[in-house]
């Protein structure tokens, strides 16, 4: 018998960076948060932001802050930077936030979320090579 295997939320890659990486530019949509099916009003550029500035506080928290069709992305502080970048074929989601995806799942409102800041706290890193649309649509 054949077994189906549920969608993935995402396909990617999660990692933690120390905060000093705060400085953030990348080649993708923006200057908001955009998602693979609410795109269309995020222009094609390269941006400058910080995770403070990618991220958006819903009344509700939850996941937010990802930037579709990155070619890159690079994390810099005043002693280095590091770049993940895409392959010739290939875009990526990317997002950068000062609460992780944990800490949004079990607030209920913003205000349950402490205030963090750029450079004191660890940044949550998602890069995905799919994500699925905030509808929950396939694109």
């Amino acid at each position: 018998s054949i077994r189906k295997i549920p969608t993935l939320p995402r396909i990617g890659l999660s990692f933690d960076l120390n905060p000093s990486f705060h400085k953030i530019q990348y080649s993708g949509r923006g200057p908001h948060e955009n998602y693979p099916d609410r795109k269309v009003g995020a222009k094609q550029g390269i941006w400058k932001t910080s995770p403070s500035e990618m991220g958006y506080s819903y009344i509700v928290p939850s996941e937010n802050g990802s930037r579709s069709d990155c070619k890159w992305i690079s994390f810099d502080s005043d002693d280095g930077g590091i770049v993940v970048v895409a392959d010739a074929c290939n875009s990526f989601s990317c997002s950068a936030l000062l609460h992780s995806a944990e800490e949004l799942h079990h607030a209920q409102h913003t205000c349950d979320l402490d205030p963090r800041k750029n450079g004191v706290h660890p940044i949550h890193v998602n890069i995905d090579h799919q994500l699925l649309g905030v509808g929950g649509d396939v694109r």
